[in-house]
């Protein structure tokens, strides 16, 4: 399976750490946060960094995978 890098995102409590959202072959999200890794087995896999980039993807505001671009995104 490809993974493709589409934002990143600045951590609000580390700020000098950043989480990446990438989306493989069938449009699947995952994301290297805390948040996504150790989500209890049972739960449905996402976080909010994942949450949105769904939202931006929903919108039209997303980078088409695979073009290679990233996109950087700041949380309020």
């Amino acid at each position: 399976m490809t993974y493709i890098p589409v934002a990143t995102f600045t951590s609000r409590s580390k700020p000098d750490h950043t989480y990446t959202v990438k989306e493989d072959e069938l449009g699947r999200l995952s994301c290297n946060c805390p948040a996504w890794i150790f989500k209890r087995h049972g739960q449905e896999r996402g976080c909010r960094h994942t949450e949105e980039a769904s939202q931006m993807r929903a919108n039209g505001d997303f980078p088409a995978a695979r073009t290679g671009v990233v996109r950087r995104v700041w949380l309020d």
